[in-house]
C-alpha cells in the first residue's frame, strides 16, 4: 500500500463516518391532545408522552399570551416513564387565545421541535368565565320557563 492509497483510505473513512453520523437522526415527538379551550386566568396543564425520550436531555414548553412578542420557556418535566408535563401559568392565559409549542434538546445540545412550532404554534381559545350571579340567574330562568311550560301542558 502506497501513500496515495493511505490518503484515499483516510478520505473514505472520514466520508463513511460522516455519512453514518448523518444517518443517525433525532426522531422524537410529543404526543398529547391540546385543550379545546381554557378558562381565563387558570393554569393550563400540557401533558403527554415523548416518543423517543431516550434521545432527550431537556424538554421544554414555549408559550405566549396575546400581545407578547417573545415566547416564555418552561420545562416539560418528566413525570413517569416517558410522560411529561408542563404548565402555562394562569397569568399568561388571556383572551382570545394562548399559543404554545414544545421542543427538546438532545445530548449534543441541539434543539429539535417536537410539537407545533414557533412559526405555527398551537392556539388554544381562552374563554372568560361568567360571573357567578349570571349563572344562577340563567338557571333560575330556565327552571321558571320549564315550570311555566309544564303548567301550560296540564291546562
Amino acid at each position: 500500500m502506497n501513500w496515495r492509497d493511505v490518503k484515499l483510505l483516510a478520505v473514505l473513512l472520514v466520508v463513511g463516518t460522516a455519512s453514518l453520523a448523518l444517518a443517525q437522526s433525532f426522531n422524537v415527538t410529543f404526543l398529547h391532545t391540546p385543550s379545546q379551550q381554557v378558562m381565563e386566568g387558570k393554569d393550563n396543564k400540557i401533558a403527554g408522552s415523548i416518543v423517543g425520550a431516550d434521545q432527550v436531555s431537556i424538554a421544554a414548553l414555549a408559550f405566549k399570551a396575546p400581545g407578547m412578542t417573545d415566547f416564555e420557556i418552561r420545562e416539560l418535566k418528566l413525570m413517569t416513564g416517558d410522560n411529561y408535563e408542563g404548565i402555562i401559568p394562569g397569568s399568561s392565559v388571556k383572551p382570545p387565545a394562548v399559543e404554545y409549542f414544545c421542543y427538546a434538546v438532545d445530548f449534543e445540545g441541539n434543539r429539535h421541535i417536537i410539537f407545533a412550532s414557533e412559526n405555527q404554534p398551537q392556539k388554544v381559545p381562552v374563554v372568560v368565565p361568567k360571573p357567578v350571579g349570571e349563572e344562577d340567574k340563567a338557571k333560575k330562568k330556565k327552571k321558571k320557563d320549564k315550570a311555566k311550560a309544564d303548567q301550560e301542558l296540564m291546562a
